[in-house]
Parts: C-alpha cells; structure tokens; sequence
C-alpha cells in the first residue's frame, strides 16, 4: 500500500530540505524515522518522494511525503513522531493510489510569508500584485537553473495586520520564485523599483533581485485531485504543545536582549 504523510517543521535548526551527508536536514530525519520505526524497510525499495524541497530556513505546515507502506499504516504519524525531533511533526496521513507522486500530482501550492515593517503600506503592495499574477518568464526572480523559467501565478492576496500576510498560490513555484517576489513587491511598494522594470524583467530582461529572508517563509498547503488527509488528533496536540514550548523559549530570549539593550543605553554616554 501507499501513504501520504503530511508534515510540518520548523526551518530554523535544519541545513533545508533535501538531505546532505554529515548535515541535519528534514529529509534526513524523516527518513531516518520512517525507518526506525519499521514503517520503510529501504528508502529507494519504498519509492519515498516529496512535494518539494525547501531552502534552508523555510517552514512547513503543509510539505506531503509519500512511500510505499511496509505492514500496517495505522497511526503512522503517531508512530512517526515518536522518532522525530519535535520540530518536525507528521499530522495527517492517507492511503493514495500506486501511482501517486506528491511532486508531480499537485494541483496547487500556497506559500506563505510574514512580511514585518512599518515603512510598508499593505494597500501599496496589493496594488502591485496583478503584475506577478498570470503566466510569465520567471527566471529573474528565481534561482538562475536550466530548467523552463515559466510559471503560472494564480493568485496573491495581501492581508493587513502586524505582520502583513501575503499568500502566494500557484500549481508550482521555481527555486526562491515565492521570496523574490516579496522583494519585488515590498520594492515597487517602497518606490524603489518601477512597474515598468518589474514588467520588463516578467520578460526576462536582466534584473538584479535579492531573495526575502527565508525564516519567514511558510509551506502552507498543497492540494491534490481525490486526496483528502486524514488529521490526527493526537498529534496536533502535541505538535502545538512544541510550539509552544518554543513560543515561551523565544519570548524569554526578546526579553533578555531587551534588558541587555536599556542597560546599555542607560549606561551610554549622552551624545
């Protein structure tokens, strides 16, 4: 039989996505408990594949691995996490069809990213969005490969709030597609790139663009035709008892820098 698993992580505390001799990645990982855990016998036996590969630092709350099943499914994620490091988590899981590619089978991706700064108008941004949507030659905010540069954008929405939420959804993405277009869009809301320049380089004329920081990328979710994920119960509970967890460890270091901080301007001389 083959599963579907889907998976969340976070990016942080690994060397990205696909696995590296001598490196913790979240592949590594994974398939490091799926074995252990007798769910695999053999990595390549099990045909395990993945929706995607994140860079370094990207998150996931909706990345699908699959594999070909050795004994019972039942309570594979449960079983999964069991061996996983706590900041990846298996939570849903499904049968799917022999043929099924995570890769390939998608029909749409969304990406996520918290985009933080006071300088930015959300209205200026979302202005901006209809240039990115659509098909268009996308080699100039992506990484520089061989592979066909054109993509389809089927939307981005642009939520105000602190931080701003912009979501990009698509069937595919390029390498770094979904964080230089936030450089993009936060550069045209800024008035630091034309319409005209972004229009052209959607062309493939030359433009120098830098990818957004990855830590505030998300994996959101990734659809597919017939395939509805079974949600464990137990494993989002624990899954949100990490996080947190890690909320609580985050919030104690902002406050250990932030009086650090007032003690060295109290001590500063006056200018």
């Amino acid at each position: 039989m083959r599963m579907a698993v889907k998976l969340g992580y976070l990016g942080d505390g690994f060397h990205g996505y696909q696995r590296q001799p001598g490196k913790r990645t979240v592949e590594g990982c994974l398939i490091e408990a799926l074995e252990e855990t007798g769910l695999i016998a053999d990595v390549k036996a099990s045909r395990f594949s993945s929706a995607g590969r994140t860079d370094r630092g990207v998150n996931a709350l909706g990345q699908v691995v699959s594999f070909d099943l050795e004994g019972t499914g039942k309570a594979a994620c449960r079983r999964l996490n069991s061996m996983l490091p706590g900041d990846v988590f298996a939570w849903g899981q499904t049968a799917v069809p022999d043929t099924f590619d995570p890769r390939r089978g998608a029909i749409s991706r969304a990406y996520t990213y918290l985009l933080r700064g006071k300088d930015i108008d959300p209205g200026e941004i979302r202005m901006h969005t209809d240039l990115f949507t659509g098909t268009h030659d996308f080699s100039q905010f992506s990484r520089p490969s061989e592979r066909n540069n054109k993509r389809s954008v089927d939307e981005i929405e642009v939520v105000d709030g602190d931080p701003i939420i912009l979501v990009f959804r698509a069937r595919s993405f390029l390498w770094m597609q979904v964080r230089k277009m936030v450089t993009g869009l936060t550069s045209l809301a800024r008035g630091e790139l034309e319409p005209g320049e972004v229009s052209n380089a959607l062309r493939g004329k030359r433009l120098a663009v830098a990818p957004a920081p990855a830590e505030n990328l998300i994996l959101f979710d990734i659809d597919y035709p017939g395939v509805d994920f079974e949600v464990d119960g137990a494993c989002v509970c624990s899954a949100k008892e990490f996080l947190n967890e890690s909320i609580s460890r985050l919030e104690a270091g902002i406050s250990v820098r932030r009086k650090i901080m007032g003690g060295l301007l109290e001590n500063a001389p006056v200018a």
